[in-house]
């Protein structure tokens, strides 16, 4: 799908991608440059629909509220509403139990499917394994900019 096939009102389009982001993604994408910060940027502009759970929500700013990350609190604030006013929130109702190494990597796939994504984008070698789960394709952060942009 090239840059511009998102979809916009009055325009006949492919609709955005959608796409559950794991959490080693999301917090490289908001604190560091590069191609996680890329695929944040992307987002931000519309070239996808990003999709996550209540679970997915606690852990992502679990994460990022750490200290070794020495986020102000404002700022975690300010990061939580923008995720919740532009990103698509999905309450899965099915258990999944694919991940047998990490079992809690199953919220991310659990996402995926009550939320009919078309990918999940992580660095976590328990889910990019999997390659695919019923038909949800599970990329690494770079697969996936090279296929939003060919």
């Amino acid at each position: 799908m090239s840059a511009g096939k998102s979809a916009r009102p009055g325009h006949s389009a492919v609709p955005a991608p959608k796409v559950v982001v794991d959490t080693n993604v999301f917090v490289s994408g908001v604190l560091w440059k590069g191609n996680s910060s890329i695929l944040w940027e992307s987002w931000k502009a519309g070239k996808f629909t990003l999709l996550f759970s209540p679970a997915i929500f606690d852990e992502y700013f679990e994460v990022i509220a750490r200290p070794r990350f020495n986020q102000q609190e404002s700022d975690i604030r300010h990061l939580a509403e923008v995720l919740t006013e532009r990103a698509a929130a999905v309450v899965p109702r099915i258990k999944i139990d694919v991940c047998k190494e990490d079992p809690d990597d199953n919220k991310f796939i659990e996402c995926a499917v009550a939320g009919g994504a078309d990918f999940i984008v992580s660095g976590d070698q328990h889910l990019l394994r999997l390659r695919e789960y019923q038909g949800i394709k599970i990329v690494t952060v770079a697969e996936f900019l090279q296929l939003s942009t060919s």
